[in-house]
């Protein structure tokens, strides 16, 4: 997953850079102005790259800290009966009182 996630932003990057380099005249050095001057594709080029730069900051929070604030709500909790058979198990309590608190719990 985090290979894959590497190889698309790598991917955007690499896109990026090609066409700011495409879009680039190599002779005088300047950019071509689409649309009278470039006054529509300037704003559109900045959000793209404001786009690409969040994209990347949630790409390394997510990788930096996979679990997240809610770590194991996805996962079935332990239910109260599986713990009370997990501790009889151990030995940490007797049969006496595994039975009490099993009908307690009403398993």
């Amino acid at each position: 997953m985090r290979s894959e996630m590497f190889s698309v932003t790598a991917t955007s990057l690499g896109v990026l850079v090609a066409s700011n380099a495409a879009l680039a005249d190599e002779q005088t050095g300047s950019y071509h102005m689409m649309w009278g001057g470039g006054w529509i594709m300037g704003p559109v080029m900045m959000l793209i790259f404001l786009a690409i730069v969040v994209f990347l900051v949630v790409l390394l929070a997510k990788w930096l800290w996979p679990a997240g604030p809610a770590a194991g709500s996805g996962t079935n909790p332990k239910t109260a009966i599986a713990i009370l058979e997990e501790r009889f198990a151990r030995g940490e309590i007797d049969r006496n009182e595994f039975e009490d608190r099993r009908q307690v719990l009403g398993g």
